[in-house]
């Protein structure tokens, strides 16, 4: 079950950036990411190379929210020969007001896939979940936040 939506008196008594972020994402940047990630099918064993580009842009575009981006190689275990993987990690410090110090709070984390099935462009197999983590990030880096928020895409 999930929790109910905010109503808008209690949006009122957020903070007024903390307020700007959850009721006005941007909707045209988030289309442009979704079209940018749906040029080309992102399946990291048919087209390699449309997902390296995918995992560039995303950490371009955490890199520009003000995450710390790091990367994380893998080895994909369950094919046929073994590939190798990739996950993109955006990392925003806490830094707030508040008195949790950042190795006492767990980190929140907000994730998406952008790889594809093979022969899909992916707008729903994840692009939309890729941007919409993209401006999570946008719009939280500009919050004092108590905790560390990880954005990976896998």
């Amino acid at each position: 079950m999930s929790p109910p939506m905010r109503t808008a008196a209690e949006n009122a008594t957020l903070p007024e950036a903390a307020r700007a972020a959850v009721e006005a994402p941007d909707i045209g940047r988030i289309r442009a990411d979704i079209e940018k990630l749906c040029v080309q099918p992102r399946n990291s064993l048919t087209h390699p190379e449309f997902h390296a580009e995918a995992a560039e842009f995303i950490a371009d575009e955490l890199g520009e929210s003000g995450c710390e981006v790091s990367r994380h190689d893998f080895t994909v275990p369950s094919e046929p020969e073994p590939r190798p993987g990739l996950n993109v990690i955006g990392t925003l410090s806490s830094g707030g007001s508040e008195e949790v110090s950042a190795r006492e709070a767990p980190a929140v984390l907000i994730g998406a896939h952008y790889d594809t099935v093979p022969g899909s462009p992916g707008a729903d197999d994840n692009a939309s979940g890729v941007a919409v983590m993209l401006e999570c990030a946008r719009a939280l880096s500009s919050l004092d936040r108590a905790r560390p928020i990880k954005f990976v895409a896998f």
